[in-house]
């Protein structure tokens, strides 16, 4: 089971999480591993649903990730579109459009 940050997204027409920028995290370690990938909502859904972690950060650190860690990330169906991913609770205030956005 691998563990991602969500660092960034890029919403569609309808506020949905259309492409999320993701940064894979060593917890024994409290370091990123990598550079960040830009992955599609779906893919980032099937990850979680075959066991893989995906936590919010709304603020990514370059030194402590973990600090900076919110809410987990999970599947969510969307009627007549698949399948993407929606924050399981509110973290700390924060919503899904307070993440930082990319075009």
């Amino acid at each position: 089971m691998a563990q991602y940050g969500l660092i960034r997204i890029k919403l569609d027409p309808h506020g949905r999480i259309e492409i999320g920028r993701l940064r894979e995290l060593d917890p024994e370690s409290n370091r990123w591993i990598g550079d960040a990938l830009e992955v599609p909502a779906n893919r980032i859904a099937r990850m979680i649903g075959s066991g893989d972690v995906v936590h919010s950060v709304f603020e990514p650190s370059p030194s402590n990730p973990f600090r900076r860690a919110g809410a987990r990330l999970r599947m969510k169906s969307f009627a007549g579109s698949g399948i993407g991913i929606e924050l399981e609770k509110e973290s700390e205030g924060k919503t899904l459009f307070d993440f930082a956005k990319f075009d």
